[in-house]
């Protein structure tokens, strides 16, 4: 009877692990899957690719869409249409399993700090070659004796 409840019990075990283990594959399939299909949708509908930031749990789902001021601006209902296309497409996260947030891009400014470290590779490099050059004098003086 020991015996019987033992491989009753990792027979439980291991068809839980394999259940939940598919399940999860089929979450990263469909995130994989939104990741690629939704820029180019957005695109089409509104005019705009969006960046898209997906973080994936074993418990939960969130996507980040950042898209431009004047795109937030001129269409109110940007989390309603993907929540729509997402329901229609991938009914894996049908009914708000996904967590969606629409927000602003950031606007990227250059910076000066860059400058410096092409500085920094520069000297690198020029100290390379004086070590470089030394050892090329020491083998001319091998072939000369």
């Amino acid at each position: 009877m020991k015996t019987f409840l033992k491989k009753l019990f990792w027979l439980g075990f291991f068809s839980a692990a394999i259940y939940y283990g598919y399940k999860f594959y089929q979450k990263v399939l469909a995130v994989i899957g939104i990741n690629k299909t939704l820029p180019q949708y957005m695109e089409n509908i509104i005019g705009e690719r969006p960046k898209i930031n997906l973080s994936l749990n074993l418990t939960n789902c969130t996507m980040k869409l950042l898209f431009s001021q004047e795109t937030l601006d001129k269409n109110s209902t940007l989390e309603d249409m993907i929540q729509e296309y997402i329901d229609d497409f991938y009914p894996f996260f049908a009914n708000g399993k996904l967590k969606i947030d629409v927000s602003v891009k950031p606007e990227v400014v250059d910076e000066e700090p860059e400058e410096e470290i092409e500085i920094e590779k520069e000297t690198k490099i020029e100290e390379e070659e004086i070590v470089v050059d030394e050892k090329e004098e020491k083998d001319d003086t091998d072939f000369e004796d």
